[in-house]
């Protein structure tokens, strides 16, 4: 009888004892994924803070290429501007040159 009573006795306490150890397992469990939940929330957040960031930065330099390009589009037609006027210059100068040249040659 007495190792009946010692026997249902164990019995019980394993039953108690996988009993906590389930509800602790899933109390662990339960906070994992909270941890889990917090940290990937966290990791979305700094992702696109990062994103946004990287968003700015992009917008910031196609503003700066839309500079250069207005830039270079304005430098190309004062080149073009120059040139024009360098052609009708030289043409000038050649026409001057043949003048004196002729005149020089009826002064001698």
């Amino acid at each position: 009888m007495d190792t009946i009573i010692i026997t249902i006795i164990v019995a019980l306490c394993t039953v108690v004892n996988v009993y906590y150890t389930i509800k602790g397992s899933s109390r662990s469990n339960r906070q994992d994924i909270k941890e889990n939940n917090e940290q990937v929330k966290a990791e979305t957040i700094l992702e696109t803070r990062n994103s946004s960031i990287l968003e700015t930065k992009l917008d910031n330099v196609m503003h700066g290429i839309d500079d250069i390009k207005l830039d270079y589009r304005e430098q190309s037609r004062h080149v073009n501007s120059l040139d024009s006027r360098l052609v009708a210059n030289e043409e000038s100068c050649k026409s001057a040159h043949k003048r004196i040249d002729e005149h020089i040659s009826q002064s001698k």
